[in-house]
């Protein structure tokens, strides 16, 4: 069995029960409701006194090269006390200080990996709230049960007008979820890239449940959407547009 395309922790279940979670340090990490990345909930740090910490580590079997992204925050004393994220042991960053809610993404190679957040403090003093915070992380292809396949009936009237989507399709590429009704795809568009049959071009490349898009349609289009249900419903919007 596997679990396909994103595989998600957010927090949203007020626990650590939808992944094998372990816990090492002085202290445990545990959830909070105050200023999560998204929702309702987040994990945060234990807490610890000098020369301690609180770790938090999931094992699981990566099925393919891939990454793992995730938001963190972090309240410390800069420079000395820090959130560090290791994978298999390894160090693939470290923050300190005041910094807000962030997205870091580090490359993951297939095979049995162990990603762990750990809150670590030197000898003497303490600034800030003095913990971290994680939230909302991606992780790359897992080895689990293979969800059910849910379809979704998409409307798309003639002109442009906007879609989206909160499926994980089965085959993720763009030219794959219209091939049905490409004769009446003018263009799709992100933020930043554009699907254009016509032109033979796709700098979106895959589709991202995350995201909306743009579409003008040459007619009426039907599209059946067909999919993983593994993504968050909660929509976050940032300052300005968004699509």
């Amino acid at each position: 069995t596997a679990a396909i395309g994103f595989v998600m922790e957010d927090f949203e279940s007020g626990g650590f029960e939808n992944f094998e979670w372990e816990f090492g340090g002085v202290a445990p990490w545990y959830m909070v409701e105050n200023e999560p990345y998204e929702g309702q909930y987040c994990a945060r740090s234990g807490a610890i006194g000098d020369n301690e910490s609180s770790e938090m580590y999931v094992t699981m079997n990566v099925l393919a090269d891939g990454e793992i992204s995730f938001y963190y925050k972090v309240s410390s004393e800069s420079s000395y006390d820090y959130l560090r994220f290791f994978v298999d042991g390894n160090e693939m960053g470290s923050w300190s200080g005041e910094v807000g809610w962030a997205q870091f993404t580090a490359p993951v190679t297939a095979g049995e990996r162990t990603f762990k957040w750990s809150y670590e403090k030197d000898y003497s003093w303490e600034n800030g709230q003095d913990c971290g915070w994680i939230d909302y992380i991606i992780f790359p292809p897992i080895e689990g049960p293979t969800p059910p396949v849910v379809q979704q009936m998409l409307t798309i009237p003639e002109g442009w007008s906007g879609m989206s989507s909160y499926l994980q399709p089965v085959n993720a590429t763009v030219e794959n979820i219209f091939q049905n009704v490409v004769d009446k795809v003018v263009i799709v568009q992100d933020m930043e890239n554009a699907y254009w049959p016509s032109a033979g071009m796709n700098t979106i490349g895959e589709w991202n449940p995350h995201s909306g898009y743009k579409i003008k349609a040459s007619e009426d289009i039907s599209l059946p959407f067909h999919g993983y249900d593994l993504v968050n419903h909660t929509m976050g919007l940032s300052e300005g547009w968004n699509l």
